[in-house]
């Protein structure tokens, strides 16, 4: 059941299908779910919905407060199809019915710039006026589980250089000490239960199933070094998902940005590029000029502007 207006495009060419859901079901996947147990390292859950008619915001509200999501941070969040091709619009209905088999990804869609790093942004808190972080916890541990989740599924494109591996081979440390301390397991019993490859892109696992023998248990023994160098340090688990965060901001390249295709009522076809990033904010280009920062003057008159999605960038949010 795609968007019928405000489609955004979000990311192209996911393969993971989470369709396994029965028939008159509308379920809502959460890449973090603080309150299921998981076997696994990750902690996904999901919500359903029986027959009925439900709004986009309301689906967004009720996984908000699975979550634990604070209303301060509630609207950064929005509803994607299950292929990760465009967004739902908040007035979107859903009408689930016997024969509705949907599933629907509750994601982290839009950013704060500098949310981290030398130039941190602050928020002020409305009780006390004191300075507080962006993000609070709930919502740092929903973008560590989502930003995870398209790092090791292939939705970030990360290049295969001897540096960018040697950083995914950090973040691996990094993602099996998080899982040691979070289920408050003996460091040598993890090691024994997952896989170090595990923590790594499909495309980095596929390259390293390349590798002689002798290639492999060298990589292995250094990722289990490191592994136990690290344990030493007294850390807590979120401090190790925000560094998980930051090293992987390295491998992401340039700011991600959604793209839309815009022209005036009067003419027939779309001449303007609209570009929209959390991080650069709002630009456009007219044909093949210079890209300029969107301002007043770029609305001459009253005309009005209509906006058509169509997906130049993949969007990687």
């Amino acid at each position: 059941m795609p968007p019928t207006s405000d489609d955004c495009p979000l990311i192209s060419n996911r393969s993971n299908s989470l369709s396994s859901t029965g028939s008159g079901v509308l379920r809502v996947h959460l890449y973090h779910h603080p309150n299921s147990f998981q076997s696994s390292p990750d902690s996904a859950g999901s919500l359903t919905f029986i027959y009925g008619d439900y709004t986009a915001e309301q689906l967004c509200v009720a996984a908000a407060q699975a979550c634990g999501i604070l209303p301060v941070c509630h609207p950064l969040f929005s509803l994607a199809t299950e292929d990760l091709s465009c967004w739902y619009p908040p007035n979107h209905v859903f009408h689930v019915d016997e024969s509705c088999r949907t599933v629907v990804i509750y994601r982290i869609r839009f950013f704060f710039p500098n949310w981290f790093g030398p130039r941190k942004s602050y928020r002020f808190g409305p009780a006390n006026n004191q300075e507080k972080p962006v993000l609070d916890y709930p919502t740092l541990d929903y973008l560590f589980a989502q930003t995870r989740s398209d790092f090791l599924n292939g939705q970030m494109d990360v290049p295969l250089t001897l540096e960018s591996q040697e950083t995914c081979l950090g973040l691996a440390v990094l993602d099996m000490l998080r899982i040691s301390k979070e289920r408050k397991q003996d460091l040598e019993k993890t090691l024994r239960t997952i896989s170090y490859k595990s923590c790594l892109p499909e495309k980095l696992r596929s390259q390293l199933q390349t590798q002689n023998f002798v290639t492999r248990k060298r990589i292995r023994h250094h990722v289990e070094r490191s592994l136990r160098m690290m344990s030493i340090l007294q850390t807590e688990g979120r401090s190790l998902k925000l560094k998980y965060l930051m090293e992987l901001e390295s491998l992401r390249g340039a700011p991600k940005q959604e793209t839309f295709l815009a022209r005036a009522p009067a003419a027939t076809e779309a001449t303007w590029v609209i570009r929209v990033s959390g991080e650069t904010g709002i630009s456009s280009s007219h044909s093949e000029d210079k890209v300029r920062r969107l301002g007043s003057d770029l609305f001459p008159g009253s005309a009005s502007w209509q906006g058509i999605f169509i997906q130049i960038d993949p969007v990687h949010i």
